[in-house]
């Protein structure tokens, strides 16, 4: 398999296992952080998009992610788990919501950028 094909496979399996996951998780406490979900989507894209060409690399994209997961331990400390109960799968159907369209764009409408074909061009599916 072609390392386009191996981003497209990869990026929308990954994402479509977040938005089930989201869904699955999802309680009616999740109702209003539905906000987040479009947030998160936008997010995703903006970091993806910055990641494929180039203008992050790849410790940057490390850095935001990690520093999003710390934040959400830190809501969870101050707000308390029910919170945080409510809010993960607003954020994990968000980052779904936001790769599973951008890599079909960047994948089948127009070309993968050459920064995630090079990402994943030594890695085995």
């Amino acid at each position: 398999m072609d390392a386009e094909r191996k981003a497209v496979v990869v990026d929308v399996g990954l994402g479509a296992l977040c938005v089930a996951m989201g869904l699955l998780y999802a309680s009616r406490g999740a109702l209003p952080y539905w906000w987040l979900t479009a947030v998160t989507a936008l997010l995703t894209v903006a970091l993806a998009w910055a990641d494929d060409h180039g203008v992050v690399g790849g410790w940057t994209t490390v850095v935001v992610v990690a520093a999003f997961g710390v934040a959400v331990l830190a809501l969870g400390l101050v707000a308390g788990p029910a919170v945080v109960s409510a809010v993960i799968p607003a954020v994990l159907a968000g980052i779904g919501a936001g790769i599973v369209p951008y890599r079909l764009y960047y994948g089948v409408v127009r070309p993968v950028p050459s920064g995630r074909v090079a990402d994943v061009g030594e890695r085995a599916l």
